[in-house]
C-alpha cells in the first residue's frame, strides 16, 4: 500500500484510470477530471451552504430567530413568504464553497436552512419534509436540473 502511494498508483475503485496492460515499469494513473454535466445538459440554480456554530444545541430555534427578526412567528410564515425551488432537483456536493453567515440576510440563511432540509443525499424534493439535523444543514451543495433532451440527444 505504502509504495503504491508513492509512485502514485492506486488499487481498487477511484477516479483513476488504470493503464494495466504493460509491464509493470510503463503503468501509470492518470486521474479523470470530465464531467457527464455540460453546459447544454445542465444548469446549476445555485450554492447553498451555511455555517453553524459549535456551540449550537437547538437548531430549528436558533433558525426561527432569524425568522422572528422578520416578524414571521412559525414555519408556514417562512414558506410563504421566501422563494424555493418548485421542482426535484439534482444535489450535486461543493466541499470547495465557503458560507459565511455573517455577510447574508436572514432571508438568505432561512432559504438556505429551508432548502438544505429538503436535500436527501442525492436530490431536492420540494415536498419533502424539513429536517434540521447538523449533518444535513452542513453540506456544501450546488443544485442542479439536467436538460434531458440534450442530455441523450434527443432534439
Amino acid at each position: 500500500m505504502e509504495k503504491e502511494q508513492k509512485h502514485g498508483c492506486s488499487s481498487g475503485a477511484s477516479n483513476l484510470l488504470n493503464n494495466s496492460g504493460g509491464p509493470r515499469s510503463r503503468v501509470r494513473s492518470e486521474a479523470i477530471n470530465e464531467s457527464y454535466l455540460s453546459a447544454s445538459t445542465a444548469v446549476h440554480l445555485g450554492y447553498y451552504a451555511l455555517d453553524l456554530p459549535d456551540e449550537l444545541k437547538n437548531i430549528e430555534a436558533w433558525l426561527l430567530s432569524f425568522a422572528d427578526e422578520l416578524g414571521w412567528k412559525s414555519w408556514d410564515e417562512v414558506i410563504k413568504n421566501i422563494e424555493l425551488p418548485q421542482v426535484k432537483l439534482l444535489v450535486l456536493d461543493e466541499p470547495g464553497y465557503q458560507a459565511h453567515i455573517n455577510c447574508y440576510d436572514n432571508i438568505h440563511v432561512l432559504t438556505t436552512a429551508i432548502v438544505l432540509s429538503m436535500c436527501n443525499p442525492f436530490c431536492y424534493q420540494p415536498q419533502s419534509p424539513r429536517i434540521f439535523t447538523r449533518s444535513r444543514l452542513q453540506r456544501k451543495i450546488k443544485l442542479t436540473q439536467i436538460n434531458l433532451k440534450n442530455f441523450y440527444d434527443l432534439e
